[in-house]
């Protein structure tokens, strides 16, 4: 509840240690503040929404998040809500897969204003059962893979508007 919610600041995590290229980052805690990257972040994997609500994380100018693992995928709600939000010349690379709204109970939202976002494997909205919200209003969202009958599921939305882009390579 001190704390500026920055990702580069220490104090905000767990055990006082903020995540490198090697950790696991999970946003599960009831009631936190937004979490907020304004310059360089790194983690391995980021689980926004895993075993509790996972709050908001926002990518500002000039923020960049690199999920560097290509074992291990990526999820926004993924048992439950999240909320990532990406403003214009910001970023996030993600190693793996995208999951947004992954398991039945979850509701998670991607909201493009800007910048960019790349995922180098599989993009789920939805994918098993959950809802699954992906707002381009800005910005262009990389895919290296999307499957025409898995990656859009149920009450899921991918919606492109403004300036908002997506590219399929």
């Amino acid at each position: 509840p001190s704390g500026t919610g920055k990702w580069n600041e220490n104090a905000n995590w767990t055990g006082g240690v903020g995540p490198s290229n090697v950790t696991e980052v999970r946003f599960n805690v009831a009631d936190a503040i937004p979490c907020t990257v304004t310059n360089a972040a790194f983690a391995k994997v980021m689980r926004i929404g895993l075993g509790g609500p996972g709050g908001t994380l926002i990518i500002t100018n000039g923020g960049s998040l690199a999920c560097s693992s290509a074992d291990e995928w990526n999820s926004i709600g993924m048992n439950n809500t999240g909320l990532m939000v990406v403003e214009n010349g910001g970023s996030a690379s993600f190693g793996n897969h995208l999951w947004i709204g992954f398991e039945p109970s979850a509701d998670g939202t991607l909201v493009m204003n800007g910048g960019t976002v790349s995922v180098a494997q599989m993009f789920g909205l939805g994918w098993n059962g959950g809802k699954g919200t992906a707002l381009i209003n800005g910005g262009t969202l990389n895919l290296n893979q999307l499957s025409p009958t898995d990656s859009i599921k149920g009450e899921s939305l991918l919606n492109v508007a403004g300036t908002g882009k997506v590219v399929i390579n």
